[in-house]
């Protein structure tokens, strides 16, 4: 699909962990969201959004289920090392715990990367990298805190990469009135919430649902 039919129906939950649910850490003792899908509360929606070149208009009709579409989770953790968790399911459905028993199973992962050149990184669910590929280009500043930011290379880098994941790390840099305005723009951004502590006021967690659809003409 070209950019100029890019089209796309999506939802931004904002949810975080029960006051009651079992703390999870990783092996290193870092921060570990819930990995029972009882464990969550939902604190607010977007609802179902029509996004094209031409911005986004509202879907009052919720899209059928389908195997095109896709669910992310994602945490940020302001503690301990100011970095993105995320998981490619909806952890309010599924139980992530059962998911990562399995041989080959996922469970929660850190943010990741590839490098499409050395001046272009790429948010894959697979990614080999941390951290960019560079110091940050006109998107990524506003999408990603600073402890993603190449510890070698000082040049600017682009970014590009999982719809979901963008959707998400837009829904975290923004107040939730201003959101979908910067989601119309291309997710032109100008705001740095982790720099003043404002991300757990809104929850800090994000479930992102999203499909690709044809252009309506």
């Amino acid at each position: 699909m070209s950019e100029a039919n890019l089209s796309f129906l999506f939802k931004i939950d904002s949810i975080m962990a029960r006051n009651d649910a079992p703390p999870q850490t990783f092996d290193n003792g870092f921060y570990k969201p819930p990995v029972d899908s009882d464990d969550y509360e939902r604190l607010g929606t977007t609802g179902w959004w029509h996004w094209t070149m031409d911005g986004v208009s509202m879907e009052t009709t919720p899209p059928p289920p389908t195997r095109k579409a896709y669910s992310t989770s994602v945490f940020y953790d302001g503690v301990y090392t100011k970095r993105f968790l995320f998981h490619p399911a909806d952890c309010q459905t599924m139980n992530i715990s059962t998911i990562e028993n399995r041989e080959g199973g996922w469970g929660w992962q850190q943010l990741c990367f590839t490098e499409r050149d050395i001046r272009h990184s790429v948010l894959d669910l697979n990614g080999e990298y941390d951290s960019l590929c560079g110091k940050a280009g006109s998107y990524s500043p506003f999408l990603l805190p600073p402890s993603y930011q190449s510890r070698e290379n000082n040049a600017e880098c682009g970014l590009s990469g999982n719809m979901s994941l963008l959707l998400a790390l837009a829904a975290f840099s923004c107040n939730p009135n201003l959101m979908l305005a910067a989601i119309s723009q291309r997710l032109k951004l100008r705001e740095r919430r982790w720099d003043n502590g404002q991300v757990h006021y809104w929850g800090n967690g994000r479930k992102v649902f999203s499909r690709q659809v044809r252009v309506r003409h």
